[in-house]
């Protein structure tokens, strides 16, 4: 099988739109089973330059090939070589100048690549320090200008047809929002201090964290899962990465999680494992003197009172008086008069 792969592997070159169709097609279709990725594997070396270097060919070749490269960037080793032949590079300018009519596989496989410590420091651009944060800046801005697009389809598509239920639905909303995926590129890159301190610290352009929060309100659960992640993950390392009095500026930013956690002025997240994300992150800032205080100016002990009486998930409510409980704690410590009584009171503990 080795020999015959070899020579579907140098099919991509072929002059031959129907045949490199018919290469791709076969290659793709053996990444969709543990076999034919083990097969692949064994000839990783030539095969992911060549189908790097399909990106840009036919519509039906470069999708197959993208499937196929997303299909085998599940795999570290491969994910480590694939760094290295400069994929994020190539799926960024791809994204960038919109010629691919596969933005969503792209996205995808730019989600699988920065999983991995190797991928998500070539996304950072750590090792150039004149071009350092240039490629998430492109990844910020496309998914804050594609958020706008995305909601605009979604709710044509459900103006002219009946909602499908289940799993066809989900695809449905995936297809209508293909940037959707930069969402979990920035949740992976923030398990990274890097990628955190890049976020939160002031750069040239300012804190980036303002275009996360802005996805609060996405139609999208992946866009608002992926972003209030990444807002955790730097509400999470904020002290230990030295980065908590930069994260206290940004007052909009913790506006906007309260407004989305406790429905000020918008909807409520409905999702409770985001709102649980969200709650946990203000929990986390109220855990030092210097984030209450910030959290005091923002009048969050009276938006958490109030979300709190409408809160179901146990989870939730427990991140919710647990800022309770530091705040009462506070006894004027922190605000210059001593804080009123919240007067926090569940539903379910109404007589």
């Amino acid at each position: 099988m080795s020999d015959a792969l070899v020579e579907i592997v140098e099919l991509l070159a072929s002059q031959q739109l129907e045949v490199r169709k018919g290469a791709a097609e076969i290659i793709e279709g053996l990444t969709g089973s543990p076999e034919g990725l083990q097969q692949l594997n064994s000839v990783s070396g030539s095969l992911l330059p060549a189908l790097l270097r399909r990106l840009s060919d036919d519509t039906a070749v470069s999708q197959a090939v993208l499937t196929a490269l997303v299909n085998l960037s599940q795999d570290e080793r491969v994910v480590t070589k694939l760094v290295e032949l400069s994929v994020v590079g190539r799926c960024v300018d791809y994204l960038k100048d919109g010629s691919s009519q596969h933005l969503g596989l792209l996205a995808m496989l730019l989600s699988n690549v920065t999983l991995s410590k190797p991928g998500a420091a070539s996304l950072l651009q750590l090792s150039n320090p004149q071009l350092q944060g240039y490629h998430m800046a492109v990844i910020l801005q496309l998914l804050v200008r594609s958020s706008s697009a995305a909601a605009n389809s979604v709710a044509e598509s459900a103006a002219n047809s009946p909602a499908a239920p289940g799993p066809s639905a989900t695809s449905s909303r995936a297809d209508q929002d293909p940037l959707g995926h930069l969402a979990a590129v920035v949740n992976n890159v923030t398990q990274f201090k890097e990628g955190r301190t890049l976020l939160v610290s002031p750069g040239s352009g300012g804190s980036q964290l303002p275009a996360l929060a802005s996805q609060l309100t996405a139609s999208n659960p992946k866009r608002r899962w992926g972003c209030a992640s990444a807002l955790h993950n730097c509400c999470f390392h904020a002290q230990p990465d030295g980065t908590l009095d930069a994260l206290l500026r940004n007052k909009d930013t913790l506006s906007s999680i309260l407004a989305a956690l406790c429905g000020l002025g918008q909807p409520q997240e409905p999702d409770a494992e985001i709102r649980e994300r969200l709650a946990d992150s203000i929990l986390l800032v109220a855990q030092s003197d210097a984030g209450r205080k910030k959290l005091w100016e923002l009048q969050a002990p009276e938006a958490l009172r109030k979300g709190y009486e409408m809160e179901q998930h146990p989870g939730v409510c427990e991140s919710m008086e647990g800022c309770a409980e530091l705040f009462l704690g506070d006894n004027g410590s922190v605000q210059e008069t001593a804080p009123p009584q919240l007067g926090w009171q569940h539903p379910s503990a109404a007589a």
